[in-house]
């Protein structure tokens, strides 16, 4: 696609133009995608857009024949998700030439990164009652390790989303972690992890409803955490910038957001904190499906639905104003097998029973909800970790079609498909559940 452009007055550009046009090549799955991410590659390379020359234009590698400025963009598309090459007139330039576009760093990453460091560190006890005492701060586990972890690994090791990004186009890599390491955040002093969570981690699921509480307890507080940190090197990134730009601006956008979804997982926190200090486990409402083969993923994790298995729209996350409806999801070790677990809190819980709903009908159309699931994991939870025997086995096209789908739901330019748990990443996994545990009608 292509963009009329003129300098924007604050620019570093190291010449000085009458007129431009920007032609952009981007890898993406829609126009909508393209569209989005190529306005912001050329807002941050210091242009203003005039004029959207209203076509955009599917293309592939043999339209470039012959063409080598056309060739080379592509394929630094093809290898990096974008391109952008810039034609540009002026009067004081005489002769064609090609110059490379220099861009002044505007944010002082050195500063950054000692500070992520730092944040990354951090840890706190989440306990409702905690203070002073908690003093020994714990890499607890958010999955499992002896009875989840342990079932899945290979000589102690388990594939885990690489904590690195690979590129510049946000690409996803999974590497070997030690299950000493896997999953664990640091949230909870050991007196408290092992006060509460007792229960659970050292025998199988029933499932009783304070199982099942816990489990989901377990999960908001991780996300608590990794949120809580999340803000933090946001706010410490937007800090760094030395002046506006299109960058700062989405992290300016990824701050409001972080802000207001953490604020609702706190609320959240403290009704099931509340149902802790009572002793009352039955405000949860829970499904298990069950299955009697050995796992080969483990997972915990936690999302706002807004949308169902049909693509029905259920809540609009955007609302900042909006009290958005949770629902947390885990494996967990059971009897003869192990079961997924999905779990929501009573009060508030319209949108998730039309979420559960819709899931119930995927069952009655005869649609697998083993894949149905898989999606569920893959595209909302990164907090998961697959075994050795099985990730090494599985084809090259079925591995790209995981990163594709994580790559999607990570990138803040890419707008969210209505669809993303209807279709894709069929017949990947080799789940079969046998039966369910529930205790709503």
């Amino acid at each position: 696609m292509t963009f009329d452009v003129v300098q924007s007055l604050d620019n570093s550009h190291n010449v000085s133009i009458e007129g431009a046009q920007a032609c952009c090549w981007i890898k993406a799955k829609d126009q909508e995608s393209a569209f989005i991410k190529a306005k912001f590659l050329v807002e941050c390379d210091e242009w203003v857009i005039t004029h959207f020359n209203m076509e955009i234009v599917e293309v592939n590698r043999s339209m470039f024949t012959g063409r080598h400025t056309g060739l080379k963009q592509y394929d630094l598309a093809e290898l990096n998700g974008t391109s952008v090459y810039y034609v540009a007139w002026s009067e004081s330039i005489e002769e064609e030439s090609e110059f490379e576009l220099k861009i002044k760093k505007k944010s002082n990453l050195g500063l950054y990164y000692k500070e992520r460091k730092n944040i990354l560190k951090k840890g706190k006890c989440l306990h409702f009652d905690s203070g002073e005492a908690c003093d020994q701060i714990i890499n607890a586990h958010s999955i499992q390790r002896n009875q989840s972890l342990n079932q899945i690994a290979r000589n102690g090791h388990v594939y885990q989303i690489s904590k690195k990004f690979h590129g510049p186009d946000l690409s996803i890599k999974y590497e070997l972690e030690g299950i000493n390491k896997a999953s664990t955040f640091l949230g909870f002093c050991k007196k408290h992890d092992n006060e509460i969570f007792e229960p659970i981690d050292n025998r199988p699921l029933t499932p009783t409803n304070e199982e099942v509480f816990l489990y989901a307890y377990r999960s908001i507080c991780r996300e608590i955490l990794v949120k809580s940190n999340a803000l933090d090197l946001s706010i410490s990134k937007a800090c760094s910038f030395s002046q506006d730009c299109a960058e700062k601006k989405l992290i300016e956008n990824i701050i409001e957001g972080t802000s207001v979804g953490l604020a609702n997982l706190l609320e959240i926190k403290g009704q099931y904190d509340n149902s802790i200090k009572l002793g009352n486990f039955t405000d949860v409402k829970y499904v298990i499906f069950h299955c009697k083969e050995k796992p080969n993923l483990a997972f915990s994790g936690l999302f706002y639905p807004d949308y169902d298995f049909y693509g029905g729209h259920l809540q609009n996350l955007a609302d900042l104003n909006e009290k958005l409806s949770l629902l947390t999801f885990c494996s967990a070790p059971m009897l003869n097998g192990w079961g997924f677990v999905i779990a929501w809190y009573q009060e508030n819980s319209g949108i998730c029973d039309v979420f559960i709903n819709s899931l119930g009908q995927i069952i009655n159309d005869q649609h697998s909800v083993e894949d149905a699931l898989f999606r569920l994991v893959i595209s909302c939870c990164e907090n998961h970790a697959f075994s050795p025997l099985w990730w090494e086995q599985l084809d090259i096209s079925s591995k790209e079609l995981i990163f594709n789908r994580i790559t999607e739901v990570i990138d803040p330019l890419t707008p969210i498909d209505p669809k993303y748990l209807t279709k894709g990443l069929e017949s990947i996994i080799d789940w079969s559940f046998e039966n369910v545990f529930t205790n709503i009608h």
